[in-house]
This record gives C-alpha cells, structure tokens and sequence, in this order.
C-alpha cells in the first residue's frame, strides 16, 4: 500500500492574513521558525517576507538559496529594487524581515556579519524598513545585533 508523502512544514501553514502578526522580536522568531521548519541547511540561503503595515506577513516570501560565501552587492540592490517595487505597488507602509541560514555551528562567522551589513547597506539605498536580520544555523536561530554588524566593519 503506498504511503502518503511526508508534509514540508511550509504546506501546513496557514495563508498570510491568517498568520499571527509580527510586532515582536519573539513574533518574528516564530515566524521564521514556522517557515523553516526543523533547523539544518545543506547551503546558504537568504529568505525575506514582506510584512504589511503592523506586522501582517504577505504571501510575498522568497527563498534564495546557493548565495556565495560573500555578498554580492549588485544582486542585493536588484533584491532591494523589487522589494522596494512591492512596497510601492502592493504593501504601501510595509518592511522586509530577511533571515540568513548556512549550514554549520552557530558561531557567528564574518561572512555572516559581513552579508548583514551587506542586506543593511541595500534596503536603506532603497528607503526599505527592515526587522531585524536573523541568522539561522544546524544549530540555532538567532539575531545579528548591530554588535556583530560592527565587527565586520571593524
């Protein structure tokens, strides 16, 4: 008898104006918890979602994955240009949340702060509100602070 297939957490999900909304650093958390599902990355990815007026997640998520080791700052601004696009046209007064995840320990790498920067340096070229940028790893889900932001710069 054939079995059904497994179910990715993403097809369980409720639609966007049913989803909690984001007024928190612990709301967004769970958030991205609920989209990623089980932590573990087999590459580098970059995830955002636009986020309505108060927090509301939109069905505009994207999921970048085989990001290179450093960023790619010409590709970030084409990522800020639509995202900037969707603000003007579709979700006036809106922000991004952006979440990193590699695979490896979560010790915070300089490639991690350095794509922080990175995504910070595109969506204030663009006038884009950001939440604040998550890193998630094999072994943890977390913030990058403007401490590790500095540390890149430094």
């Amino acid at each position: 008898m054939p079995t059904s297939p497994k179910r990715s957490p993403r097809s369980s999900l409720k639609p966007p104006h049913e989803m909690q909304p984001i007024r928190t650093q612990a709301d967004l958390e769970q958030h991205w918890r609920l989209l990623m599902g089980p932590l573990g990355f087999s590459r580098p990815q970059l995830w955002l979602n636009v986020l309505a007026p108060g927090g509301q997640p939109t069905a505009f998520l994207a999921q970048l994955e085989d990001l290179p080791h450093e960023p790619d700052v010409q590709l970030l601004d084409r990522i800020m240009e639509l995202n900037r696009q969707l603000l003007d046209h579709h979700v006036a007064d809106g922000s991004v949340a952006l979440l990193l995840a590699r695979p490896g320990p979560d010790r915070r790498t300089l490639s991690d702060a350095d794509w922080a920067v990175a995504l910070t340096d595109a969506a204030s070229a663009h006038d884009i509100p950001l939440r604040p940028i998550y890193l998630a790893t094999d072994a943890d889900l977390r913030i990058i602070s403007p401490d590790d932001m500095l540390a890149a710069s430094a």
